[in-house]
Formats: structure tokens, C-alpha cells, sequence
């Protein structure tokens, strides 16, 4: 009798919790709203747009400690604001803390002319210019280039191609360098699996529907997983903030221009041409890994599920050793961008190491 007591007592707790969070739903859904107005907290101003691009310098209340701004270039696939997603967890605001000038790019949603662009179009001139407004706008003589995930990998071929040596320093975070792992996202886009030539001529720039059916599946417990923390921590106002954010961030992705993706799965993805090779040959020009001569700062996350530390840690080699800094740490893909460690614990440690570095190479 005893234990069906206390069996009676579970459920009944259970059952109270379970109605809890159900007339909490609609409040659930308002406050997922009102997270959206908290995300990209830190005060900037547009410096200069061209088609969907837009280039924003971040204010300082105080003059800059680093005489070297920083650019960052965030991947096409996702929304930029993961640099910047809630006070307290935000890359952008974590470097102007610590003395940077700091600007973003920010890719934006591609227009139907863009999708016939080239992955050199967009290094030479988005980026390109975007440096030469910067340039202009700072007095500095030359930028550090910060790139997240793809955007990485698009700094490191700029990097490459950068003849006038406008770019100082290269900061790679999260990184795919070489792309045979063994990770999902590798062995869905091999050529025997995927034929992205039929996917682009159908859709032109690629949906954003496109990544967030397929991206849930990398971790197939995510969405499960998901449905369960809301319901625990549904009355933790606090903690559904940034789980919110960090939510909307990732279901909410943006279209990829069509004949970028091209190139990225093709030279990537099926042909590991970096590991291959140390070239990426693009439209007339060839960006060869050997002409980086300037420092590289990599750093990777060792339980990254999206680019693994192994297709990041090459990059390490593939660039030189004696040009490049290594720094491994023990948490997730976005660890970086939002301060946090493998438990999701806030930690200054990633940021404070960057600054370090920045501040040896400035």
C-alpha cells in the first residue's frame, strides 16, 4: 500500500506540472516574441549596404585599445545575430569590452540576381569592399579578419587572394578546413548522395527551408530533447530567454546563395580540395593556402557536432604551423560565440584568449 501511495503522489505531481505547462503555452509563445526584441542588444550603425549586404560598425563609449579592427563574417546559412544574440552572450560585445573596434557583415537574405553570383564575386567584392569602407572609416591601415563556421572558410580563401595585404591578422572560430569527416553533414553531401547542381538549377538560392528540415536531423534527439526542456524549465524565465533566442536563431536560417552553395559542396564537401590540394581554384583565380603568410589564430571546439574538430584542426597544417595558434577547448559549435562551455556555464575564457592573441599581434 505504501508504494502505491507514493505512486499515486508521482502521478499527481505529474499531472499538476503537465497542466501547469499547458495553460502556460500561450505565455510561452509570448515571451518566444518578446525574446526576439532582446536579441542583438549592442548599438550599432550601418556603415555601408550593397544588395543584401550591409557592413555595421559597433559603438564604444570609449576610444579602442586595439589599434586593428576587427571584421566579422558569419556564415551564409544562419542569421548573424549568434555573434550577438542576448547581453552576456554576445562575441561583438565580449571584444568591445576588451578594447576592440569591432564590425560585422552581415549577409542578409539574397535577392534573385545574387543567386547567380560566385564565390569569388563574393569574397572580392562584398568583402573586399567591405575592408576598404572600414579601412576608410577607422584610419587603421589594415583589419583582423574574424570568421565563424563558413565564414571562416571565406576568410581563409580572402586571406589567400589578399595581395594588397589589407588583412593583418586571420581568426578562424569553428572552421571547416577540410570537409571528409565524420560528421553528418560530410557524408550527406558526397557525390554518390547528393547531386547539388539538380538542387540549384530547382531553386536558385537555396531555401531556408531547405536547412531547417534537414539541420534538426545532424542530431536526431535534438528536436525531442528540445520539447522536453521546455517543459521542465517552462516556469524559468531566465533560462528560456537564451534558450529562446538561441532557438529562434536556429530555426529561423536564412536562403544560401545559389552558386556559392554550388561551389562550397562541389570544391568542399566532394572534392576536400584545401586537404587535397592547399588551392581553391575559383572564376580566374587560384587562392592557395601557401600565400598566407600573416598570423592565424584557430580555434575549435571539441565536441563541435557541426564542423568537426578534425576537418577544423587541419587548418592548423594546412596554413603552417609557425604561422598559425591552435587553441582547442572543451565545449560546443556556438561555445564561441556565446561564451559558454560544454555545460552551457558562461566562461570569459574563449574571449580573453582571443583578446590576448589580438593584442600580441596588433
Amino acid at each position: 500500500m505504501e508504494n502505491l501511495k507514493m505512486d499515486v503522489d508521482v502521478f499527481l505531481r505529474e499531472h499538476d506540472k503537465l497542466m501547469g505547462f499547458l495553460r502556460g503555452v500561450p505565455r510561452l509563445m509570448e515571451l518566444r516574441e518578446s525574446v526576439r526584441e532582446k536579441m542583438s542588444p549592442t548599438p550599432r550603425k550601418a556603415l555601408y549596404r550593397e544588395h543584401s549586404v550591409t557592413v555595421y560598425r559597433y559603438d564604444r563609449e570609449t576610444p579602442a585599445t586595439l589599434e586593428t579592427p576587427i571584421l566579422i563574417i558569419p556564415s551564409l546559412v544562419n542569421k548573424a545575430c549568434i555573434m550577438d544574440l542576448l547581453e552576456g552572450e554576445s562575441f561583438i560585445a565580449g571584444m568591445l569590452e576588451r578594447g576592440a573596434q569591432v564590425y560585422l557583415l552581415e549577409w542578409g537574405e539574397p535577392n534573385l540576381g545574387q543567386q547567380r553570383y560566385s564565390l569569388q564575386f563574393y569574397l572580392k567584392n562584398y568583402i573586399g569592399r567591405a575592408i576598404r569602407r572600414i579601412l576608410k572609416d577607422s584610419g587603421a591601415s589594415g583589419v583582423t579578419l574574424a570568421g565563424y563556421c563558413l565564414g571562416g572558410t571565406m576568410s581563409l580563401l580572402y586571406a589567400a587572394l589578399d595581395v594588397e595585404d589589407q588583412v593583418k591578422n586571420l581568426v578562424t572560430m569553428v572552421t571547416p578546413a577540410g570537409f571528409e569527416d565524420r560528421g553528418m553533414l560530410s557524408w550527406w553531401a558526397r557525390r554518390e548522395h547528393f547531386n547539388v547542381d539538380s538542387v540549384v538549377n530547382a531553386f536558385g538560392n537555396i531555401p531556408a527551408q531547405f536547412f531547417s528540415s534537414v539541420f534538426p536531423w545532424i542530431v536526431p534527439t535534438s528536436s525531442f530533447k528540445k520539447i522536453r526542456t521546455i517543459y521542465e524549465k517552462h516556469d524559468d524565465d531566465e533560462f528560456l530567454t537564451s534558450f529562446l533566442a538561441l532557438d529562434l536563431w536556429i530555426t529561423e536560417n536564412v536562403p544560401f546563395p545559389g552558386q556559392v552553395y554550388r561551389e562550397v559542396i562541389t570544391k568542399g564537401y566532394q572534392e576536400n580540395t584545401l586537404v587535397k590540394s592547399r588551392k581553391w581554384q575559383l572564376d580566374d583565380r587560384m587562392a592557395d593556402l601557401e600565400d598566407i603568410q600573416i598570423p592565424v589564430l584557430n580555434v575549435t571546439a571539441k565536441y563541435d557536432h557541426v564542423s568537426p574538430v578534425e576537418s577544423c584542426d587541419v587548418l592548423t597544417e594546412l596554413v603552417g604551423s609557425l604561422n598559425c595558434t591552435s587553441l582547442v577547448y572543451e565545449t560546443g559549435h556556438l561555445g564561441p560565440a556565446l561564451g559558454r562551455d560544454k555545460l552551457g556555464v558562461h566562461t570569459d575564457l574563449y574571449w580573453d584568449d582571443i583578446q590576448a592573441w589580438l593584442k600580441d599581434h596588433d
